[in-house]
């Protein structure tokens, strides 16, 4: 069953992310699904070398297909830019559920998992953003910080900044009725003096 079993992934890991599905936490996996992958992963180091598993779950490596030492730097780049091979620029989002740095709980635990197995090699990614993860935590907590003090600002400012908004509307709409007004006043008085100037001709033509 394994052999094969392993045939098979061995053949789909160079295809579509099938391996996407695994993500290994405590939460999401039970005790005959870690079996499973334990094996699965043993027959694979077993079968491929474990240099050879390692480049392809590492999931920080922009190469994992390893064009880089076959084909040169030029042929890897044109692969990659051309999408003549799909699997070197995604096979890094399929394996993060198998390698998580999503938080240092589920990191620790595939650390711990693929340690007890034997595979600790593996882990060597994991450990590297445990290491910095304090920093990551620490800056992740001040952007967040960051992004409530701003919303309760928002909050906060909102209601004065209406209340200047209708403000300004009403001195605008103040200011454009005088504007009206002294407006229609001069046409009245521009028509009252040309009524009094054509008046005054016809008086002195009956004098």
């Amino acid at each position: 069953m394994w052999p094969s079993c392993l045939v098979i992934y061995c053949t789909l890991i160079r295809s579509r992310g099938r391996l996407s599905c695994i993500h290994l936490n405590e939460d999401e996996t039970t005790s005959s699904s870690r079996i499973f992958i334990k094996i699965l992963v043993q027959e694979m180091a077993e079968a491929m070398g474990m240099v050879t598993l390692k480049q392809r779950f590492d999931t920080d490596n922009p190469d994992p297909d390893g064009l880089l030492a076959t084909g040169g730097e030029e042929t890897a780049a044109l692969a990659i830019a051309n999408n003549t091979n799909p699997d070197a620029a995604s096979s890094r989002e399929w394996f993060k559920g198998m390698f998580p740095k999503d938080n240092a709980r589920n990191t620790r635990y595939a650390i711990n998992f693929f340690t007890s197995i034997g595979l600790g090699p593996l882990t060597d990614g994991m450990r590297e953003f445990l290491k910095n993860a304090p920093k990551l935590i620490l800056a992740q907590a001040q952007a967040q910080a960051q992004r409530k003090r701003n919303k309760r600002w928002t909050t906060a400012m909102l209601p004065q900044l209406s209340r200047v908004a209708h403000q300004i509307q009403a001195a605008l709409i103040a200011r454009v009725a005088a504007l009206f007004f002294e407006l229609v006043v001069v046409v009245y008085f521009f028509f009252v003096i040309q009524l009094l100037l054509v008046g005054q001709p016809k008086k002195e033509e009956e004098q």
